[in-house]
């Protein structure tokens, strides 16, 4: 079977196991569509393990896909997370996500990126 490169799709499936809150002042940096920023407040770090990969085929106008679950110890990251109706998730999984800044830190340095 011949796949064109395109028609496949990857999704890293990573799990929050543990979460550290932020002191008051820490902050997310959006880019805005007409090239601004933006801020929220960043709440907490995650630790998260990377548990499994997703891939999704398409080929002939058949859809397939394949789960393979990662073996233990896993990997894992540190990152920020992003408080959306109620729920923490990953800051970087945010496609306008620049970075996070400290209390004492410009958010306007990713105005130039």
């Amino acid at each position: 079977m011949n796949l064109d490169p395109e028609s496949i799709h990857c999704v890293e499936n990573w799990v929050t196991v543990s979460i550290t809150p932020l002191h008051p002042g820490w902050r997310n940096v959006y880019r805005e569509p007409d090239g601004s920023f933006r801020t929220n407040p960043c709440p907490a770090l995650l630790l998260q393990e990377f548990r499994s990969r997703t891939e999704y085929r398409e080929a002939g106008g058949r859809r397939t896909h394949r789960q393979d679950d990662m073996k233990s110890p896993y990997d894992t990251r540190v990152i920020f997370a992003d408080h959306d109706h109620g729920e923490l998730n990953a800051a970087i999984e945010i496609s306008d996500y620049l970075g996070s800044v400290g209390p004492d830190e410009d958010p306007a340095k990713y105005a130039s990126e």
